[in-house]
Formats: structure tokens, C-alpha cells, sequence
């Protein structure tokens, strides 16, 4: 085998390995977001089930009227300017049972 030749073929093999590292550390990112998705779901689910049993527990024991609940959260939700049924994350300064964890 020449000078050449070996020279080609360890340039072949470099370009090889670092598209191997390459992919590697595309696939490290990805198991990587893979796991923060399921972390923040689990979390949902969590706060999910909380905020369901917590509305129950005070609608049953009639602590809170279920309509004027509905009202409350309709109001809420229209604070943001859209009726979406969703209310962002926002920093504050006070502590809240549904602010994420950092």
C-alpha cells in the first residue's frame, strides 16, 4: 500500500469517526430533551391531579360554589387578553403551589 493510499484511507476513517461522534452527541441531545418532556408531563399530571381533587374536595363540601368557580376561572383565563383556557407561567415575586419548579 502507498503513502497515498494509506493517507486517503485514513482520512476516510477520520471523516467517518467524527460524523460517528456527530451523531452521537445529536442523539445524547435528543435523549436528553426526550427526558425533560417526560419530566414536565409527569409534573402536569401531578398539578393536574392536585387541582382536580382540590376543586372537588371544595365544591362537595360546598366551600365553594361550582358555578361562581367557573365564573372565577372563565375571568381569569381572559386576563391575558385570550380565552384559551390556558394562563402562562409568569415569575413573581410571591410563592404559588402551581409555580413550576425551577
Amino acid at each position: 500500500m502507498s503513502i497515498r493510499n494509506s493517507k486517503t484511507l485514513v482520512e476516510t476513517k477520520g471523516r467517518a469517526l467524527r460524523q460517528q461522534v456527530a451523531q452521537l452527541k445529536a442523539n445524547r441531545k435528543q435523549i436528553g430533551q426526550e427526558l425533560e418532556i417526560a419530566r414536565l408531563q409527569n409534573r402536569t399530571e401531578q398539578l393536574n391531579l392536585t387541582l382536580t381533587a382540590l376543586c372537588r374536595y371544595l365544591t362537595e363540601e360546598g366551600l365553594v360554589d361550582a358555578s361562581k368557580l367557573a365564573a372565577l376561572t372563565k375571568e381569569i383565563d381572559q386576563e391575558d387578553g385570550q380565552a384559551d383556557q390556558k394562563r402562562p407561567f409568569k415569575k413573581t415575586s410571591r410563592p404559588s403551589l402551581l409555580t413550576p419548579d425551577p
